[in-house]
């Protein structure tokens, strides 16, 4: 049934992805174009906009997984889904899931267009793909080879990965809280509160966290220099006391966030289970 629920999932999204994939193509291309052309204000606006691809790509992915998430769990879909007969904790699992698969799958266009990005500005300056693309590889076979050999380095991957699957749930069950609260029939008042709420919480949390979870950067000359597990906050009393710099900067923040996704995901379920109300 969970494969269902992807597949349904699926299916109500894959036209406004495609669209986003369709639009970022030709806006990408065209701009490739200018960018190889080499004219120094053709290029530089071909460039703009590819960048602009770049970037757009996943905040439009975001927007319109977001927005199917509300119209599937509190809008016009709403009767549909709660018609099926799965229980809220699975139905927003697989939307979370799903969320996260579209979202982690955007990098690859992200990437490509990046790569596209590249190859046309070489183009455009008269140098050699082929040196190009070796010289990337090399860097990224570096980089992994860096990562393999640090455990510092997959720890902080890890943590990122953690915090934005924790971010995502934070969102959604928010929407949900929000809608299932005391401000049901007022549209928007309900979720706007508690993602409000939920921001705010978060600021707090992730100050706590850099200040006082034993893990930072280490920085000597304003050069980040490697990964520390000590806390922030001890270095940075001594800073102000000896009107210094700290030498390190926390990097905990987004860990401490996490245990609030693990909350937003039970209170989310909760709600589906007991005392949704369906717009």
């Amino acid at each position: 049934m969970f494969g269902a629920l992807l597949a349904q999932e699926f299916r109500f999204t894959l036209r406004s992805l495609l669209q986003i994939l369709l639009w970022s193509a030709a806006v990408g291309i065209a701009s490739a174009v200018m960018v190889a052309t080499g004219l120094p204000v053709i290029s530089h606006i071909g460039q703009f906009f590819l960048n602009m691809v770049i970037v757009g790509i996943s905040i439009a992915t975001l927007i319109v997984m977001t927005v199917h998430y509300w119209r599937s769990m509190h809008g016009s879909q709403a009767p549909f889904t709660h018609s099926i007969p799965v229980s809220g904790r699975m139905l927003f699992t697989a939307k979370v899931v799903y969320y996260l698969l579209a979202v982690g799958l955007s990098a690859i266009p992200t990437i490509l267009a990046g790569l596209l990005l590249v190859s046309a500005q070489t183009i455009g300056q008269g140098g050699s793909l082929s040196a190009t693309y070796a010289a990337l590889w090399e860097g990224l076979v570096n980089l992994l080879s860096t990562l393999g050999t640090s455990s510092s380095g997959i720890v902080v991957v890890i943590m990122m990965l953690l915090a934005s699957a924790a971010s995502v749930i934070q969102l959604l069950g928010a929407i949900t809280i929000g809608f299932s609260g005391r401000y049901p029939t007022r549209g928007y008042v309900g979720p706007v509160l508690s993602l409000a709420a939920f921001y705010m919480v978060n600021q707090i949390v992730a100050v706590v966290g850099m200040l006082f979870i034993p893990i930072s950067l280490a920085i000597v000359n304003d050069t980040p220099t490697g990964i520390e597990y000590s806390m922030m906050l001890p270095d940075l009393i001594n800073a102000v006391q000896s009107g210094g710099e700290p030498n390190l900067v926390g990097i905990g923040g987004p860990l401490a966030t996490i245990p609030l996704g693990i909350i937003a995901g039970w209170w989310a379920i909760r709600s589906l289970e007991k005392h949704l109300y369906v717009r």
